[in-house]
């Protein structure tokens, strides 16, 4: 795994990762707790950060920013473990797909015995794997990429539209396999797992943002035989989102406004944008007044 700052530059790569996971081999766990082979991981409103192993034990885990595990549990799975997992906003409901044709529900709330929930959606075009939820959107919405397209779907796992190969003008029969939400909230990226051709599609139309139609945004060299991974600097997650606007916001039990400034420099009380996130460690929800400091995110 890797850690990023709030600048988007790599403080630590691996993080504390095992060599052997390069090889997919199980080995230690990234933070020496015993995980075997982590596929993606989600932060929190806290700064816990959940982790879905892909294989060897294939469990759901917790840990705090210093690496201390929290919690472990053992969700049903498909072909693949926990493969891509999301929180959802109440903090409680996983969403993770296991690479096969579903996405299946976790609550890391609940009492032992009684976490798991009905699947959120099932005979899709799988195998399937990243995963997110639209943040910020009611009825819930979620995205998830899959062998041949990408799926838009409503808040009971039903088809709202998908975008497929063809519709992109992907060349190729390579899996739509990475996906990420862009901070603008209205399209997301995703990427041919064997070409590296990366697209930037509105959520709203299917158009892809790309100087020639029907043409990739861009090309990345895949690091080896394929391109596996996906991320957008400034990223909002469902599971990390504020609420939309209103007054002051209520973090911790402590209430936090910019003239409450302490342990924290000014300039984590900028005038507030209408961006949600503006990097993992500066945050605000804009012109009615949400603010949150830079040290809650952390």
């Amino acid at each position: 795994m890797t850690k990023f700052d709030v600048r988007g530059a790599i403080v630590t790569h691996p993080w504390g990762s095992d060599p052997s996971h390069l090889n997919n081999v199980p080995g230690p766990d990234p933070f020496g707790n015993g995980s075997d082979i982590p596929e993606s991981c989600v932060v929190d409103q806290l700064g816990d950060i959940y982790v879905g192993e892909a294989r060897g034990q294939q469990r759901l885990l917790k840990f705090n920013a210093d690496g201390e595990l929290l919690a472990t549990w053992n969700p049903p799975v498909g072909g693949i473990g926990v493969d891509w997992i999301d929180l959802s906003e109440n903090q409680c409901t996983i969403l993770h797909t296991s690479e096969d044709n579903r996405i299946r529900t976790f609550d890391v709330c609940a009492d032992a015995g009684e976490e798991v929930g009905l699947d959120f959606a099932t005979g899709l075009d799988g195998p399937c794997f990243a995963v997110r939820i639209r943040p910020g959107i009611s009825p819930v919405e979620v995205m998830v990429a899959c062998k041949t397209k990408v799926y838009r779907l409503n808040s009971s796992g039903g088809t709202i539209r998908t975008y497929t190969r063809a519709d992109v003008g992907e060349p190729s029969t390579s899996a739509f396999f990475a996906m990420a939400l862009d901070p603008d909230r209205e399209s997301f990226w995703t990427g041919a797992f064997q070409t590296g051709n990366i697209y930037k599609i509105d959520i709203e139309t299917g158009d892809v943002d790309a100087p020639i139609p029907f043409t990739p945004t861009f090309t990345a060299a895949p690091n080896g035989p394929s391109m596996a991974g996906l991320t957008v600097f400034g990223e909002l997650t469902a599971g990390r989102a504020l609420p939309a606007v209103g007054g002051t916001v209520e973090l911790l039990g402590q209430s936090q406004s910019p003239g409450d400034a302490s342990e924290s420099s000014a300039l984590d009380y900028a005038a507030p944008i209408a961006a949600a996130v503006v990097a993992a460690g500066a945050v605000a929800l804009s012109a009615a007044g949400w603010y949150a400091r830079r040290r809650w995110l952390r």
